[in-house]
């Protein structure tokens, strides 16, 4: 199946409403579990988005109908803004580690190229930025994970965040495997971690310090 019949039928499955936003530079999809929708914000600046980025937009949206805090992470309402910004990286490579294992099920060449192209940038990389060490340590978890590569090629900056991943089975997302995977990630940079709590009628984070 191709990857743009797969696009269709994955979005044919999903139950809740699909809609649309156009704007900004990014490809990114929010799952609302209060009014059960999907908006997938397609951008119209910067480079072109592919079919698999789409596709993986699509995988946070199966996560989501099985239970929304796999894939889009609501906060408590009156969350520290400065707590949230640094659980941010642990929490998206949480939910990427669990979306893109439905990928290799889906598409398993595409995703296979996917890894291998990305794992070859984050080899390239050498900066600290911590959104580049999570997502590069995400990128080669995948490739010793799914690929067979070898751990020892893993550079030492990122191999922290391989561990915690590789502890991981991302073919079994369950909101718990996805709270104690964003805490251990979470350990490696900030304070804080999270537990689900109820905020109204809804499951959501709350973060707070470690003790």
């Amino acid at each position: 199946m191709t990857i743009r019949a797969t696009i269709a039928d994955v979005t044919a499955r999903l139950k809740w409403i699909v809609t649309y936003q156009h704007g900004g530079r990014d490809l990114e999809i929010t799952s609302d579990p209060w009014t059960r929708t999907h908006t997938i914000k397609i951008p119209t600046e910067g480079p072109d988005w592919r079919d698999i980025e789409y596709l993986h937009e699509l995988a946070h949206a199966t996560l989501a109908e099985k239970h929304h805090l796999l894939a889009t992470g609501w906060f408590v309402r009156g969350t520290d803004q400065a707590a949230i910004a640094a659980l941010t990286n642990p929490a998206r490579v949480a939910g990427d580690w669990f979306a893109d294992d439905l990928l290799m099920r889906w598409c398993q060449d595409a995703e296979t190229a996917e890894i291998r192209e990305h794992a070859g940038y984050a080899m390239g990389y050498s900066g600290t930025d911590p959104i580049m060490i999570y997502g590069g340590g995400l990128f080669l978890g995948q490739a010793v994970h799914y690929l067979g590569d070898k751990i020892h090629t893993v550079p030492r900056r990122y191999r922290p965040v391989v561990d915690v991943l590789l502890a991981t089975d991302p073919g079994k997302p369950t909101v718990s495997a996805k709270r104690d995977l964003i805490n251990s990630l979470a350990t490696l940079t900030c304070p804080y971690r999270v537990r689900m709590v109820r905020d109204g009628d809804v499951d959501v984070w709350k973060a707070e310090r470690r003790k």
